[in-house]
């Protein structure tokens, strides 16, 4: 077997050796997520130190000026990208605080919006209780915060795109939490099961998790640097290709064969209960769903992959 396969979010049976357009042959409406092989460790990850009960999402958001262009450029819909990353955000952060995914105690929950351009800054200077993001119903939720994307996009006003400046500000909030330094916050965890690798006991993980997503390449600042290439929440798990379990799931709006879709692939985790990456490509309109799915699992205690936010939905 092949240390990597590409694999249909569908259909796990349609495997492929290569990604092609990103999207399962087969016809069925998948794309296509990268499948390494784990590697076996006899030791068993040592339990953190995580006494809270708190969860962390820190979201990265691509507020480039090329954000303004259409998702699917052959659609007649014409919906732009950045529209499609706020849309994706309101209607989560609206389910999960009111919904019919709604969290039992969504002020346990915190989020980390971050954006960036030609730098990355936090936004309003503060992270927020997903407690308080609910506003006076589900369709004033998502207008709410489909507007503080758009203005928020739109004060930032880049044109160019720094991935190291947008990790490095992610990493730093990241450390805090895994540390406990985040004021009012305490990182709880989660017991998981990790089936493609030994031992197969339930494992205890911090409660963060990341998503980055970007329809370019890095072309300004410092040369990028993968500064997550050695952030892990579980220890001595890792696949092959010594790709982490750290909580990192990663985006590239466009074709898989860009230069950009590489560098999102690169610094994507490892999801050990699938055996798969935290990342896919999306393109088509049609596509969309998986945007809101990969954005969904980050903003809630959950999985590393998009195969662990459709286990999420029944």
């Amino acid at each position: 077997m092949n240390n990597k396969k590409w694999v249909c979010s569908e259909n796990p049976n349609h495997v492929y050796d290569d990604v092609g357009d990103g999207f399962c042959p087969e016809g069925d409406g998948g794309v296509l997520i990268l499948q390494e092989s784990p590697v076996i460790s006899d030791e068993p990850p040592p339990t953190p130190p995580i006494k809270g009960r708190d969860g962390l999402g820190i979201l990265v958001f691509d507020f480039s000026g090329s954000m303004q262009d259409p998702l699917d450029p052959d659609s007649p819909n014409q919906i732009t990208k950045i529209d499609a990353v706020a849309n994706a955000f309101a209607t989560t952060v609206a389910a999960l605080t009111g919904g019919g995914s709604a969290i039992a105690k969504a002020d346990r929950y915190y989020l980390a919006l971050i954006g960036f351009s030609e730098d990355a800054r936090l936004l309003d200077d503060k992270i927020f209780n997903l407690g308080d993001m609910g506003k006076n119903g589900y369709e004033e939720t998502i207008e709410y915060w489909k507007n503080y994307i758009s203005e928020q996009y739109k004060k930032m006003d880049g044109r160019l795109t720094n991935i190291t400046a947008a990790l490095q500000k992610a990493r730093e909030i990241y450390d805090q939490a895994l540390n406990n330094q985040l004021p009012g916050i305490e990182i709880g965890a989660q017991s998981i099961l990790f089936l493609k690798v030994a031992p197969k006991e339930p494992v205890i993980v911090p409660n963060i998790r990341v998503f980055l997503y970007s329809d370019g390449i890095h072309n300004i600042g410092e040369p990028f640097r993968n500064v997550f290439e050695d952030a892990e929440l579980v220890p001595n798990m890792q696949s092959t290709t010594n790709r982490k379990v750290n909580g990192l799931m990663t985006l590239f709006f466009g074709q898989p064969q860009k230069k950009g879709a590489k560098l999102m692939q690169d610094v994507a985790g490892y999801c050990a209960i699938h055996g798969e990456v935290g990342f896919i490509t999306i393109s088509e309109l049609r596509h969309y769903r998986y945007l809101r799915d990969l954005i969904h699992v980050t903003t809630k205690a959950s999985g590393f992959c998009l195969r662990c936010a459709k286990e999420l939905e029944g």
